[in-house]
């Protein structure tokens, strides 16, 4: 309650207590009035005719008078007593009120307390995550030097061309429809619309499948290319675990924690999550995905990295919406992704939620 609506209910009451003073005294006033006129006159008026009412019988007429106004006096202090009552209700629901108001004000500032507590953590956690970006380098097989950002495109490009899987010799099927495929095998003719899509490089190794080849990558069952990527990736990540293990344990624990904390609501925990998604380029989203498909033992007796802990937040919070298909190395990599649903893992199950 604010000082002016303090003053306000002080006046309030002071104007109800005259107004009641007030009133007790006209009606004692008029009681004295009526009782004067009407009760001793007549009975004065008796005693001149009659001669028959002694002293003491006058004297008790002369008493009736306080005596009516004593009843109406024990008639107001128990008006007084209802009122006080009514007053104390009063003060009762403004405490109230007033302990709602207070309550209430708690909670807000116990919210915005929380929130400052895990923004201080969670964007301590975004800066490493730059600071681990910024100082990520890998040199090519072709002999370029990627760094910072540019390292993901290196890596992709490093994973894609030195994998047992040739995945570089099939990158063009990846990025024609199935009908364009049929009508190449067909024809064995470039049209038009495959240069709009296709590189030079890509071009000539298109040229270079045989209708065999071509048709062991499309319908070779989905069970053996899981296996296939599985090993591939497995290979790649310890080839450059010193960096990519620092980079993956980061990025997941800013996400374990965005999960697992309290300090913010379950609305409020994607919008942090889109914010970390924000700041993941598109390469970086797709060497993501393939070590959400692979069990990463990193110096561990369990899976720490990627596959199953990493696949579940990734479903959870969407992480991979803006991810670019087509930059997959095998676009049905994709029903691999998709098949493997986790539930809840469950080093997540008994995780303190006091962070």
């Amino acid at each position: 309650m604010n000082e002016n609506s303090s003053k306000k209910k002080d006046d309030n009451d002071f104007v109800q207590i005259f107004i009641l003073i007030l009133i007790v005294l006209t009606l004692w006033l008029l009681s004295w009035y009526w009782i004067d006129n009407n009760v001793t006159n007549e009975a004065l008026k008796l005693q001149k005719s009659s001669h028959n009412l002694s002293d003491q019988e006058l004297q008790g007429v002369f008493g009736d008078k306080f005596g009516a106004v004593n009843a109406l006096f024990s008639a107001l202090a128990f008006a007084g007593i209802i009122f006080t009552i009514i007053l104390q209700k009063k003060e009762l629901k403004l405490q109230r009120e007033e302990l709602s108001d207070t309550r209430e004000e708690f909670i807000k500032q116990n919210k915005t307390l929380n929130r400052q507590r895990f923004e201080n953590t969670f964007f301590q956690l975004l800066k490493l995550h730059s600071d681990i970006v910024d100082k990520l380098k890998i040199k090519s097989f072709d002999g370029s030097d990627y760094e910072k950002r540019e390292f993901f495109v290196g890596a992709i490009k490093e994973f894609k061309y030195k994998s047992n899987a040739n995945y570089f010799i099939y990158s063009s099927l990846n990025k024609l429809d199935p009908e364009e495929i049929s009508a190449f095998k067909k024809e064995r003719n470039i049209v038009n619309s495959f240069k709009s899509k296709l590189d030079q490089e890509e071009i000539k190794n298109l040229l270079e499948l045989t209708d065999m080849q071509i048709d062991n990558f499309i319908c070779e069952p989905i069970h053996n290319k899981e296996k296939i990527v599985a090993k591939e990736y497995k290979d790649f990540f310890h080839r450059f675990q010193y960096s990519l293990g620092h980079y993956f344990r980061n990025l997941y624990h800013i996400y374990k924690y965005i999960y697992i904390t309290k300090l913010i609501s379950e609305e409020d925990k994607q919008f942090y999550a889109n914010i970390v998604r924000a700041q993941l380029s598109t390469d970086e989203l797709v060497l993501i995905f393939y070590n959400s498909l692979t069990p990463i033992y990193y110096f561990s007796d369990t899976p720490n990295l990627g596959f199953p802990n990493f696949k579940y937040l990734i479903d959870k919070f969407d992480i991979l919406q803006n991810m670019n298909k087509r930059l997959l190395l095998d676009k049905r990599h994709l029903e691999i992704f998709e098949k493997n649903i986790v539930t809840k893992p469950d080093t997540f199950k008994n995780q303190s939620n006091e962070i």
